[in-house]
């Protein structure tokens, strides 16, 4: 379920170019190339795999840290060692090597249960995410359905202004005929040219308007804003049942539903601060390695290779009140979201 919005994506890519390369472009297949293209919903879908990819056993501290380490040294040295016995030894380009490698690991095993903390914060973050990517796409198809719904009442009005000025032509050549024959004045004559070239205009300027929604609507769908298409009817408004759109757009309202993650969030980040006043048990286990070889001093030759383990432990007694800081700001930040949800 966590991919399904990048599905759906799929999806219309592949649908909605039927009609959109004859120039004829449905709310369907206007809506189903936004989302194939929409720039802001694929930098949600990244985040959300950012998210995703961090969402992770090993991120949230339940797992161990291994690690490798190895050198090798050389030395060469004038040496001189005198001893209490009275023996000396001494040298000039002495050489010296000391070969060193170990494989340590190290285990948080208690840490106040931050560890589980960090792995539900995760999960929310996760979620959030995929979250997002719907809340962009839910308002792309908004835009898109607003916009394509604006062209066709522009559409419409155009058609009736040309319907207008044809009835003007209708009048003016009526007029034209009685001024003719005498049995009317000039003055419906040049009232139905006032109303033609009142119409032409308006025309003209709804024309213009129509040409800026298309480009708006091209930038929406992130096709060439040049783009000429020509709209096919939509679905009749009567088909939809108001009430129970209403009800689920209530009932799947993504905003609200971010806020209460973002609530979640804020909850789960005074937990953190909380489980610092708890002490933190790390296992530590390794093997060693060591050799050291001279050629003058107190050891020739010297090898060491074993296993080492032990337990070690912290525990934060004062730090200043930092920590009482933190968790006040942290339950301030609620409070803020809280408020946040109720504007609203």
């Amino acid at each position: 379920m966590r991919n399904l919005p990048f599905q759906l994506c799929v999806f219309f890519h592949f649908v909605v170019f039927s009609g959109f390369a004859q120039q004829a472009l449905t709310i369907e297949n206007a809506v189903g190339i936004a989302l194939s293209n929409n720039y802001n919903i694929r930098i949600a879908q990244n985040n959300a795999l950012i998210n995703q990819t961090n969402n992770t056993l090993g991120n949230a501290g339940f797992l161990p840290e291994i690690s490798l380490n190895f050198g090798q040294n050389f030395n060469i040295n004038n040496t001189k060692q005198e001893f209490f016995s009275g023996d000396l030894r001494q040298g000039s380009n002495v050489n010296t090597s000391n070969l060193n490698a170990n494989i340590q690991l190290a285990w948080t095993v208690f840490d106040g249960f931050r560890m589980f903390v960090n792995q539900d914060r995760l999960q929310e973050i996760e979620t959030i995410g995929q979250m997002n990517v719907r809340f962009q796409m839910e308002t792309t198809v908004a835009r898109v359905m607003s916009m394509y719904y604006m062209l066709e009442q522009q559409e419409k009005r155009i058609q009736t202004i040309r319907e207008a000025i044809s009835y003007s032509q209708e009048r003016l050549t009526l007029a034209k005929t009685k001024l003719d024959i005498g049995t009317a004045s000039s003055l419906p004559l040049l009232q139905a040219k006032v109303d033609i070239n009142a119409d032409s205009a308006m025309l003209t300027n709804q024309i213009l308007a129509l040409k800026n929604m298309q480009i708006q609507l091209n930038q929406l769908m992130a096709v060439d804003p040049a783009t000429e298409f020509t709209l096919l009817p939509s679905p009749d408004s009567d088909a939809f049942d108001y009430p129970t759109l209403s009800a689920s757009a209530a009932e799947r309202n993504n905003l609200l539903q971010l806020t209460d993650k973002e609530i979640r969030l804020a909850e789960l980040n005074i937990q953190q601060w909380n489980a610092i006043k708890y002490p933190t048990i790390d296992i530590n286990t390794g093997y060693n390695y060591n050799r050291l070889q001279a050629e003058i001093g107190i050891l020739k030759f010297n090898q060491n290779a074993g296993v080492s383990f032990g337990l070690t432990g912290r525990w934060n007694i004062f730090n200043g009140w930092n920590n009482k800081r933190e968790i006040q700001i942290a339950k301030l930040g609620l409070e803020t979201t809280k408020l946040s949800k109720e504007m609203a």
